[in-house]
């Protein structure tokens, strides 16, 4: 005779187990508790199976009644002298019998539901807070609209999680000049948050005073190294800075693998490439090269992070330059487009994947001093 059909052998293993089971007929009463059982409850056997819930009729939601009729395991929730239980329930077929039999079993989850109970309100709590710094980080960021030195800003920003890793800003720094940038954080959430934070308060500094580009990328440079982060942390950063008396953009690239697009009035693009190597602990005093671009009136210029040129199709392909190239010509006559919610259409319908990544589109156009400033 095999182990599983020794039947002594088997009430021995399941009356030694430490869940709690019961054998209930389909009179509702009780014909077997194993040893735990009977020492929580102590001994019920030939009473109805509703006097361990101290009840005279079946429970409404009885488990094993509808276990009966779904032929499926079934199971409830049950306090049960100030503990809380998990019942599964499950039919029994004995061959040769009428008489069918339901098995029980009880499994105090109190300590389980508790830790639960306690990881919901961390989540609560922790979701709260994401909420805030989503409004903070959100707040954060400038308006469309044409800012005072006669520069137009529009925008397209998707963070894939609720708190991006990408930012971006425009900052006054002489009647004459203002700045822009934007920079991608690695990674997503909290961590990758607060690091935009970080990057919008260091940029803020430069408001009101018209430093070199030199001085600003080294400038950022060592105040993330006095942060003190750990050493897979960086930041790619592309910054401008417009004149508007000298109708000159010049830009300095701290890694940012995305060139600047300057789309002329007949719909012209063109790349600005420029290298530059990230901002991170592991370089310092890097020598950065500045790139100066001739502007003319309607001129537009575009940022963006790789998250627009990493969208990949289902065949692995990735959007790529081309593509946003593509979309801007797509559309015709640049003047009154919104190219960076065009960019991000077109990106958007080259995938039905997921885009697991942030997007950021930024796109300026060098309007006149007598263009009408909705931003200060």
């Amino acid at each position: 005779m095999s182990v599983v059909d020794n039947e002594k052998f088997m009430k021995e293993i399941i009356d030694n187990m430490e869940t709690l089971v019961r054998v209930v007929d389909d009179n509702h009463n009780t014909i077997y508790m194993n040893k735990k059982m009977e020492e929580v409850f102590g001994n019920l056997i030939d009473c109805p199976c509703m006097s361990i819930m101290e009840r005279t009729v079946p429970c409404e939601n009885c488990v094993t009644c509808v276990a009966l009729k779904s032929g499926k395991s079934e199971e409830k929730h049950e306090v049960l002298n100030d503990r809380l239980y998990k019942i599964i329930g499950s039919a029994v077929n004995i061959d040769d019998e009428e008489d069918k039999y339901y098995i029980e079993i009880f499994q105090d989850i109190t300590e389980q539901n508790e830790v639960e109970r306690k990881l919901l309100e961390h989540y609560d709590r922790l979701k709260e807070s994401v909420e805030y710094a989503k409004r903070i980080q959100r707040g954060m960021l400038p308006t469309n609209g044409i800012y005072w030195d006669g520069i137009e800003l529009k925008t397209c920003y998707k963070p894939s999680e609720e708190l991006g890793g990408d930012i971006f800003d425009i900052i006054k720094l002489t009647e004459d000049c203002c700045l822009f940038y934007i920079a991608d954080v690695a990674g997503h959430g909290i961590k990758a948050s607060l690091m935009t934070i970080f990057i919008r308060q260091t940029m803020r500094t430069f408001e009101g005073y018209d430093h070199s580009m030199e001085e600003i990328i080294r400038y950022i440079e060592k105040q993330l190294q006095d942060t003190n982060p750990e050493k897979e942390e960086y930041i790619t950063i592309l910054i401008g800075k417009y004149n508007k008396k000298r109708k000159e953009v010049k830009l300095v690239n701290g890694g940012h693998n995305c060139p600047a697009l300057l789309v002329k009035r007949d719909g012209t693009i063109e790349e600005k490439f420029l290298s530059g190597l990230p901002i991170a602990t592991l370089f310092s005093n890097i020598k950065h090269d500045v790139l100066s671009v001739n502007i003319d009136k309607d001129d537009k210029m575009l940022l963006y992070t790789d998250g627009v040129v990493e969208i990949n199709n289902e065949e692995g392909k990735q959007f790529g330059i081309e593509g946003i190239k593509e979309a801007i010509n797509e559309g015709g006559d640049c003047s009154n487009r919104d190219l960076a919610m065009d960019i991000y259409k077109a990106g958007r319908n080259y995938t039905k994947k997921r885009i697991e990544d942030d997007i950021t589109i930024l796109e300026f156009t060098f309007r006149t001093s007598q263009d009408k400033p909705v931003n200060t």
